[in-house]
């Protein structure tokens, strides 16, 4: 009987990340939970509001027995109380993420011409399977590596970090060629995750 939605907010050279519930038949506002902040990609110019250069990097929510999973994309996974919006667990990641140095308008890093837009299927979900939760942030840790993280759902435990590209390497090499840059988590069936 509830919408749980991922809600964002900009406010100068900061993001923040609520997860945010509404009553199905009126709409009207249950809970709102603050999950995350971080400085972001964002450009400001005098007298004019930021603009967000990476403005699409939410995440989907997952639900599993009663708890709402939500990947930040900004340094930190929660586990929230589906009913009160209440939080279980809350775990920070440490992330390369920087803001964006002040620029004038109308140019981009490296040259005038707008950055190009991330793929919209890499903002992945978290993924929750047999009491484990999987994730694929979007951003670099601070050493600039990609890490596919998992966690214990009931305590938010981490329970492994997979370097992306150790997965990479791992591949045939006749295939490799073919598969790079991994940055999509698909699915987890079994003790097999599906990634592309």
């Amino acid at each position: 009987d509830s919408v749980l939605t991922i809600a964002r907010g900009v406010k100068t050279q900061f993001e923040d990340c609520y997860v945010v519930a509404f009553d199905l038949s009126t709409g009207k506002l249950r809970w709102s939970t603050y999950i995350a902040s971080a400085s972001t990609g964002v450009a400001m110019w005098p007298g004019m509001p930021g603009v967000n250069q990476d403005p699409d990097n939410a995440s989907h929510l997952a639900y599993a027995n009663g708890r709402v999973y939500v990947q930040s994309n900004l340094g930190a996974l929660a586990a929230l109380d589906a009913y009160s919006g209440a939080v279980a667990w809350l775990n920070i990641y440490k992330t390369g993420r920087q803001a964006v140095e002040r620029q004038p308008f109308n140019q981009f890093p490296g040259g005038t011409n707008p950055m190009p837009p991330k793929k919209p299927w890499i903002y992945n979900p978290v993924i929750v399977q047999d009491g484990r939760v999987f994730t694929l942030p979007t951003a670099d840790d601070e050493h600039g590596i990609r890490m596919l993280m998992i966690y214990d759902a009931e305590n938010g435990k981490e329970i492994n970090k997979i370097d992306v590209k150790d997965i990479e390497q791992k591949i045939p090499e006749r295939n490799r060629s073919s598969f790079i840059d991994v940055d999509t988590l698909l699915g987890v069936i079994g003790d097999r995750l599906l990634l592309a």
